[in-house]
């Protein structure tokens, strides 16, 4: 399955390039890339990713100048799932992204950049079940509706060195991709429950560091206005 994922975002790469240089003479002297004091608006496809329709894969840039630009995004997500009457799952994902591209000439449609990326990111769970008038409730880390215990609550600080491009196939409008040098650290959240009033931490939190090269996003749409 990853291998045809692959295979289809370098068939759909390929064809964006042949559409971008095949483009009529009537462009050749028109400036495509945005200038200083203008935003672009991008969605980010991460085809490999479980969620690559998110909130998450939004983000902004802002021109300060035709080679320096302000990038920010955000991160909001929530969930509430109700398995039974009695049992109430949630969880959420809250974060912030900004930081700086440097953007070098490259050629009339090809905008290469370098830049860093810092992020704040938060990660938590509830859990809530009644039964026969006892009240459960377990915090800090995630549970199914077989009482399983999965992936745990967190906060999360780090940042990306990282490289991508822009490839304008028309004025303003543009796709590209970007390679990210990713250092991560990690609070685990306590897993605390509380029965009928009464807590107890049944599970400490910890720390964790990450330090990795990803594709930060295979397909990248967007538009300068």
């Amino acid at each position: 399955m990853t291998k045809k994922i692959l295979l289809l975002t370098a068939i759909f790469w390929l064809a964006a390039v042949f559409f971008a240089f095949a483009q009529d003479d009537s462009e050749e002297n028109e400036y495509l890339k945005p200038d200083y004091g203008m935003l672009t608006a991008e969605y980010q496809f991460s085809p490999l990713s479980p969620n690559p329709l998110s909130i998450e894969n939004l983000r902004l840039r802002y021109f300060i100048d035709y080679n320096l630009a302000l990038r920010a995004g955000l991160t909001l997500d929530y969930q509430n799932d109700s398995p039974t009457d009695s049992l109430s799952l949630n969880g959420f994902r809250t974060g912030l992204r900004a930081g700086l591209e440097f953007h070098f000439p490259g050629t009339k449609r090809l905008s290469p950049y370098w830049g860093f990326e810092l992020q704040f990111l938060s990660q938590g769970y509830n859990a809530e079940e009644t039964d026969d008038g006892d009240v459960t409730e377990v915090r800090g880390q995630q549970v199914d509706a077989l009482g399983n215990f999965g992936e745990r609550g967190y906060f999360s600080f780090g940042g990306t060195a990282l490289l991508g491009f822009d490839l304008y196939l028309a004025k303003n409008f543009y796709m590209g991709a970007e390679l990210g040098l990713s250092a991560n650290s990690r609070s685990f959240k306590d897993t605390e429950v509380t029965f009928n009033g009464t807590s107890s931490i049944i599970q400490t939190g910890g720390n964790e560091f990450r330090l990795g090269i990803n594709a930060n996003n295979l397909i990248r749409i967007g538009y300068a206005f």
